[in-house]
């Protein structure tokens, strides 16, 4: 049986993945593209983020503040590029694209406490 913690916990898990994701393309654009790798972000979060988005115990309050800071740094990597990213070197060459990847870094340190969890067994 899915309750909304599993489900929340399976979202965890797709949040760290993303975050790894941004680091692995700091330097070179994905296979999917820019475009694609900053619409995903909204595949998992509901924004505007608040205090409940990632609730506690799925989320520790440390990985929470890395995300809130992560989404911070997303909305402003997409507010300095167009609705179609077609200079990714030149995006990637920004400022706002190098604090988009350091916020992903410090997600991925956040999260690396307790890694992934997992997506059968609930946390208590």
């Amino acid at each position: 049986m899915t309750t909304s913690r599993s489900v929340q916990q399976r979202i965890r898990n797709r949040l760290l993945e993303y975050a790894d994701w941004v680091v692995e393309a700091e330097h070179v654009p994905p296979d999917l593209g820019l475009n694609e790798l900053l619409n995903h972000w909204e595949d998992w979060v509901r924004r505007p983020v608040k205090a409940e988005t990632f609730p506690a115990p799925v989320f520790t309050e440390p990985e929470a503040e890395a995300l809130k800071a992560f989404d911070a740094a997303w909305d402003r990597i997409c507010s300095a590029t167009p609705a179609s990213i077609r200079d990714e070197r030149g995006t990637m060459a920004s400022p706002a694209w190098r604090d988009f990847v350091a916020a992903a870094k410090a997600t991925a340190r956040a999260f690396s406490v307790r890694g992934r969890l997992s997506e059968e067994v609930e946390l208590a």
